[in-house]
This record gives C-alpha cells, structure tokens and sequence, in this order.
C-alpha cells in the first residue's frame, strides 16, 4: 500500500466538522430513542405544554446538551 492513504468513512462525513457530527448524532437519538417526548405528551395533550414541560424537566438536565 505504499502512496495510498487510507480514509475512514464516508466521503460526506469527511466533510463535516467533528463538531457537526456530534450535533447530528445528539439530534438523531433525540427524535428517535428519547422516551420523555412520550411521557410528556401522556402528561399533557397541549403539545405546546408537553413540549415546556419536556425542556424544562428533561432536556435541560440532559447528559447529551453538554455536547
């Protein structure tokens, strides 16, 4: 393998700032693995409440809003 070098991933990803990639994983397990949408909406119908009292009690204690 002498003259070529070897890239991990995805073309588009090398593209991307570690800092972007981080902000997207957080966004993807945010809408597709966090439970406390659901309880907040089985608290509340009012989506507009559901989402204040998911900010508030959930999201800003949130290990994944540090990054």
């Amino acid at each position: 393998m002498v003259g070529k070098t070897w890239t991990a991933g995805e073309p588009k990803e090398q593209e991307k700032t570690i800092t972007e990639q981080l902000n997207e994983i957080v966004d993807k397990f945010c809408e597709d693995y966090c439970k406390y949408p659901d309880i907040c909406m089985a608290k509340t119908k009012d989506p507009e409440a559901a989402d204040d009292l998911l900010y508030t009690e959930y999201c800003e204690t949130c290990p994944f809003s540090r990054i």
